[in-house]
């Protein structure tokens, strides 16, 4: 898919002195036509990993009419110098960017003067800033916000922001925010001069932008993508007028808004308290039904206590919709249901995880939010559809082994669906089937059940070794042998467990594990006994770990995966590929479908 710069059409460049060294735009040597094909090829090799999305068309990616001067949002670091701009590709030094041509004009002015003034305070004090356009009519104006170490009390940031807007009359307000290690943009930000919002405009729908709210960066493709998703639920609802649609990850509304304007009945969810009051303000402002509610989405969604909406949009960070937020989707089968990814790898595990669940892509458009860089924005459009067909690997008359995707466990566990366990005894006929094996319930993979429980003992000694692939943090020894008993409701039974390292990525091992007579979660107990507990495993102690592996590599769950299955009568060997949430953090591993940078 590279094209060489021999290649190119060169009318179809764009010329960028910084080029070279800013890591924003490493697209910038090919055509523009070779960057839709990279992008939309992006969205099929994600997809391709998972086997029940094997039937999804996806269309060419929607190409964007303006490639320079298109930005209207943009967090930047400051550099030593008051340098301004982005970190150089794989490293941590920051490429300042004068000439970028990217960012709006409005925006390049208000970053033209915070790297004259910057340069008069003291250095780290001021670690990123966060530039946000917002247009009605023909007037633009930028709010910014400045991202401060905690305790700078020795700054009179209020003194300067009067200054700089006094300097610079498209800026129309400043605020300050409090660095995290992980996000720019850390706690809410505080006004400091100037107004704390300001009015906006995308596809003629008002809104009001807020320091610190999500907005797309490309004003047109943003009014394109709400059109588009508009024109999709009205086909497939016959009409919003009245119709009940939920927006989840709702933001300040850019898209909940659209919706109430052509007639929906729009309630919007959003956890960042800033961005659900601007939303509620601008559909009194237009005298719009909008229906405003704070707080996590998941927790949200469980105290719902309307009627079923007819229509759901979801509009996720890159890490995507969390699984218990995606069960409760499931649940709720609406009639439609609109995603809005800006990850491909997070829109695969998620698309994969619904088509379990009976919500199945009928339409998936990749349309270019940021040009000239790797990121693409997704429409999916997903309907009800019935449930795939068990994937059964051996059945007689006592024994039933299938295969298991994530998320689904062997035993009922309170707010957990669907439990693997009635669908085995629903869908497979098997009315009296309990689960036997393998111990670890949560795990994708090979999974066995007897025909009746008076005949699980006889069906387990039917099951001999079982093979895992795991992911353990560090790096283990390259194999091991552990004995340790396994103490399940107060009872200690001993355990064995084998493992063998097949190699070692970004620092963390692959393993495969071998387990006989299996104890409940042995390998998951073992591994963490040892030092090298499995990666997402959610135990307290995992947590950063198991926070960076989902926003930085999508593993949502514990990287757990049953290969196979050895029977003893008869003699055979049963197995599982790998599936595909697993194969995509692996490969995010090695660097070859790694996310995104985020450059809000």
């Amino acid at each position: 898919m590279d094209c060489l710069v021999s290649e190119v059409d060169v009318a179809e460049l764009v010329s960028c002195p910084h080029g070279e060294r800013c890591s924003g735009c490493p697209l910038l040597a090919l055509k523009y036509s070779a960057q839709l094909e990279r992008k939309t090829a992006r969205v099929l090799e994600a997809l391709a990993r998972h086997r029940s999305l094997a039937s999804v068309t996806v269309a060419p990616a929607q190409g964007a009419d303006r490639r320079v001067e298109y930005r209207s949002r943009a967090k930047l670091v400051v550099g030593p110098g008051a340098s301004l701009g982005l970190y150089r590709a794989g490293s941590h030094e920051v490429e300042d960017i004068p000439d970028c041509r990217v960012l709006s004009p409005a925006l390049r002015r208000v970053a033209s003067l915070l790297r004259r003034e910057l340069r008069a305070l003291p250095a780290g004090v001021v670690h990123a800033v966060d530039l946000r356009e917002a247009r009605r009519g023909e007037r633009a104006e930028v709010l910014l916000t400045l991202v401060a170490e905690p305790e700078q009390k020795a700054v009179n940031f209020a003194g300067l922001a009067r200054a700089w807007m006094r300097a610079e009359p498209t800026l129309a307000g400043v605020s300050l925010a409090t660095r995290r290690s992980r996000t720019v943009l850390g706690a809410e930000p505080r006004p400091l001069a100037g107004a704390s919002a300001a009015w906006d405009t995308i596809g003629g729908v008002l809104h009001l932008a807020v320091p610190g709210a999500f907005t797309q960066a490309h004003r047109e493709q943003a009014a394109w993508l709400h059109a588009r998703l508009v024109a999709w639920l009205t086909a497939q609802l016959g009409s919003l007028r009245g119709a009940r649609i939920l927006d989840v990850y709702g933001g300040s509304g850019a898209i909940g808004l659209a919706l109430a304007k052509a007639g929906a009945q729009v309630t919007l969810f959003e956890s960042f308290a800033p961005s659900a009051k601007a939303a509620a303000v601008a559909a009194k402002e237009q005298h719009l039904e909008l229906d405003v509610r704070v707080g996590d989405a998941t927790e949200l969604l469980a105290r719902w206590d309307a009627a079923p909406p007819s229509a759901v949009v979801v509009n996720p960070p890159r890490k995507g919709l969390a699984p218990p937020l995606r069960l409760a989707l499931g649940a709720l089968r609406p009639r439609a249901l609109a995603y809005v990814s800006c990850e491909p790898a997070t829109l695969g595990r998620d698309l994969s995880h619904l088509a379990d669940l009976g919500l199945r892509a009928a339409t998936l458009e990749p349309l270019d939010m940021i040009p000239l860089s790797e990121s693409v924005e997704t429409f999916a459009g997903l309907l009800p559809a019935e449930l795939a067909p068990l994937e059964v690997l051996h059945e007689d008359d006592d024994l039933l082994v299938v295969s298991k995707p994530p998320h689904a466990t062997l035993t009922p566990t309170r707010g957990r669906e669907p439990c693997w366990l009635w669908l085995v005894r629903e869908r497979a006929g098997w009315k009296d089937a309990v689960a036997i094996a393998p111990g670890d319930a949560e795990a994708s993979g090979v999974a066995c059940f007897a025909a009746r429980p008076d005949g699980a003992l006889r069906a387990r000694q039917r099951v001999g070794a079982i093979t895992y692939l795991a992911l353990a943090k560090g790096i283990t020894s390259k194999k091991g042998v552990i004995n340790r008993p396994v103490t399940h409701r107060g009872r200690s039974k001993p355990a064995r467990t084998r493992y063998r390292r097949l190699e070692v990525r970004a620092g963390h091992s692959v393993l495969e594990v071998v387990v006989e007579a299996e104890q409940r979660q042995q390998v998951r107990r073992h591994l963490a006994a040892i030092g090298h507990p499995i990666v997402g495993d959610p135990h307290p102690d995992e947590d950063a770990t198991r926070r960076h592996f989902w926003e930085r590599h999508g593993l949502d769950r514990a990287f757990l995966h049953v290969r196979d299955v050895r029977l003893r009568q008869p003699d055979s060997q049963l197995g599982c590929p790998l599936p595909g949430d697993l194969e995509s953090v692996l490969a995010s591993l090695l660097g070859k479908s790694e996310f995104s940078p985020d450059l809000g």
